[in-house]
């Protein structure tokens, strides 16, 4: 029986011993992030300091902006022209269909034939 004892004594010890090692390794780790983020705050700070590299640094990220603004009005230009387009093409369809509507019923087709170059005028205008 004193042999099982010394033996749980033996392995309450032995966890006790781990978890204060896990505890001290968490605080380490703790304060190694804590130095490095405060390395990269005073590193940061001194690159705010220093007016050169701010500004290298200041214009560098205003010409990335300036890039994604002029890519996102190309896109919307783009858009704006493919739906001209798009709709120039619809016009000039349905006053096809009309066209033949009107000779199917017998309008002058005289008359159609004007109508529809005049669309085609105006869509020629649009492109």
């Amino acid at each position: 029986d004193h042999v099982e004892a010394k033996r749980h004594k033996g392995l309450l010890n032995k966890a006790a011993m781990k978890m204060f090692m896990r505890k001290q390794a968490m605080g380490w780790e703790a304060w190694a992030a804590y130095h490095l983020w405060l390395l990269n705050k005073k590193k940061a700070m001194r690159m705010w300091m220093q007016p050169m590299l701010a500004s290298g640094f200041n214009g560098w990220r205003d010409s990335i902006e300036n890039m994604k603004y002029n890519r996102r009005k190309m896109t919307q230009v783009l858009a704006k022209i493919m739906n001209m387009k798009l709709a120039a093409a619809f016009t000039s369809w349905m006053s096809y269909v009309q066209m033949c509507f009107d000779e199917r019923n017998g309008v002058n087709l005289d008359r159609a034939v004007e109508r529809v170059e005049a669309l085609e005028s105006e869509n020629s205008k649009l492109r």
